[in-house]
């Protein structure tokens, strides 16, 4: 890593002396070193603990692989393929094109059942080639793509015909939208969803057994709308899906039609707008990408403005789109110590043409120790991104972006129940960035060099991405460099929360015209806010009650 970190291990928590819990914007301190509790997470806080006037703080424990109650593997089961030795024999020189022989290794460790597929110090030429949407492809459950570290093992994508394309791609062979029902699945909810609950009613859970996935959402809907701010978001009915969860059956009792699901629900789903669940082909799991890095050649173009990807012929319309990794319904898989890197043939900074890694109808993945940086293009239409999720639950630990468009970036109505942790957005913005991305946590995100985070609403596009999140919480945010400002909260609506901010920049944009029900405590104060981590704290309760 080319950074440090202040970060404690998980779960290894300061014991601090608490005080009493204090008043919205009437918080004193005798001095900044004085430790103070959030009065919406008291010392006796419970999952499901509210304020005299309802609000609460979600449960955020549940993210990342398997919920953070198992390591990720250092030793996964299965077959163990080195791609350099017989019958694979992957050049490791970066001579000659590698695709072919790190593709066969995958797909013999998928169709065996799983297994490590191992690429030794050195660089790997790729690229996806003829009709391919990328280099390489994950398609079975089980298989751990694993280098000898980001400073030893290189993967070069030897193409800048990348459109809409992914230099490693994960994705089940079948299905992976959940959105696009299994037949004979659907079954609409008989009682309204509230959150933070972990069961759902239904009007008839005969077909469902412990150990189902399912996913349960709902439409997005005229009365659904006006609850949110319609003037902002009057495109919405029956264009966007709505919010959605994709969760475990843990129990069926089928006399009250009473569902049990593994994590809580995020938002309150209604029967008005035809709330319901289903079942979807299945995702795959247990995959890994691990201990390498990641460079694209760059594109010779110069055509780089922000709408020519929408113009054939453009440099921007070549790369338009394109990620160095995308996860595609898998729960239960990580993106571990992967870097980017500039490749030797490329004369600017570049280490990739547009996107690094986006989670799309993913759960329960975690990614953690990556270094994103340099983008080349970052223009319009999704291009230039760090860290894209469109999933729940997902864990982002200990990572860092730099020359990006943005960094950690949530997009739609299904990026629900995120943590991003102790994590650093080096001089560039993140943000929520469309469609009401609900009930997601920053704890303890460094944002650099006058770096900011917009959350915001967004009326002012093509296509209005509106309110972007409610029920959302900033814990203990560091703001350094210039600037007057480290969030921005303008026109948004929705109990969200700013606890603890530390560092020269601690206002928040927007809380001085109209807050919205955007609730903040503890301006400069967060160095002495405990607990230090609200994620790590939440996780070591359930885990101890658990146990």
């Amino acid at each position: 890593m080319r950074y440090t970190w202040r970060a404690l291990p998980i779960l290894t928590l300061t014991c601090l002396l608490i005080t009493g819990a204090i008043p919205l914007f009437e918080a004193s301190f005798a001095d900044e070193n004085e430790v103070w509790r959030s009065q919406y997470y008291p010392e006796d806080w419970v999952p499901g603990y509210t304020d005299d006037d309802g609000r609460f703080l979600h449960d955020f424990s549940y993210v990342g692989y398997h919920r953070g109650e198992r390591p990720i593997p250092d030793d996964p089961p299965g077959i163990f393929l080195d791609v350099t030795d017989p019958p694979y024999e992957a050049d490791p020189t970066g001579e000659t094109d590698s695709t072919p022989a790190i593709q066969a290794a995958i797909d013999v460790a998928g169709l065996s059942g799983g297994g490590v597929v191992y690429l030794p110090a050195g660089e790997y030429r790729i690229a996806p080639g003829g009709n391919r949407d990328s280099a390489l492809r994950i398609q079975h459950s089980g298989v751990v793509l694993r280098g000898d570290g980001p400073d030893a093992t290189f993967l070069f994508n030897d193409s800048t015909d990348m459109r809409r394309k992914a230099i490693i791609r994960a994705r089940p062979e079948e299905g992976g939208n959940w959105f696009d029902p299994k037949p004979d699945t659907k079954t609409p909810l008989a009682e309204d969803a509230i959150a933070p609950d972990k069961h759902v009613i239904v009007e008839d859970a005969a077909r469902l057994e412990e150990g189902d996935w399912i996913v349960i959402t709902h439409d997005v809907t005229e009365p659904f709308v006006a609850e949110h701010a319609e003037h902002l978001v009057e495109d919405w009915p029956g264009r966007l899906p709505g919010v959605a969860f994709y969760r475990q059956v843990t129990g069926v009792d089928a006399d009250t039609n009473r569902v049990d699901i593994d994590i809580p629900l995020r938002y309150d789903l209604k029967t008005r707008d035809e709330a319901r669940l289903y079942q979807v082909p299945p995702h795959i799991e247990e995959v890994g990408v691990e201990d390498l890095s990641i460079g694209n050649r760059e594109h010779p173009g110069d055509t780089w403005g922000f709408e020519d990807y929408r113009d054939e012929g453009t440099a921007a319309y070549d790369v338009h789109g394109s990620y160095a990794i995308s996860f595609n319904h898998v729960t239960n898989g990580w993106v571990s110590r992967v870097h980017t890197y500039r490749p030797e043939v490329n004369e600017g900074p570049h280490h990739l043409v547009s996107n690094m890694l986006v989670m799309n109808y993913c759960r329960g993945v975690t990614v953690r120790d990556c270094d994103f940086r340099h983008a080349q293009y970052r223009g319009g239409g999704g291009n230039g991104y760090g860290y894209v999720m469109r999933g729940n639950d997902c864990l982002i630990q200990h990572c860092y972006g730099k020359e990006l468009r943005y960094v950690y970036d949530f997009k739609s109505m299904f990026a629900n129940g995120n943590v991003v942790h102790r994590s650093v957005s080096d001089g560039v913005t993140s943000d929520f960035h469309m469609h009401l991305s609900v009930s997601n946590l920053l704890d303890n995100l460094e944002l650099l060099d006058g770096a900011i985070f917009n959350a915001r609403e967004r009326p002012y596009t093509a296509s209005p991405h509106g309110i972007t999140t409610n029920q959302s919480v900033f814990w203990n945010t560091l703001g350094e460099g210039e600037g007057d400002f480290l969030i921005d909260v303008r026109g948004q609506s929705g109990n969200s929360f700013i606890i603890g901010t530390r560092g020269p920049r601690t206002r928040v944009r927007g809380l001085d015209e109209d807050h919205h029900g955007v609730y903040y405590e503890g301006e400069g104060q967060g160095a002495a806010l405990e607990p230090e981590s609200l994620y790590e704290d939440q996780l070591k309760r359930r885990l101890e009650m658990r146990d």
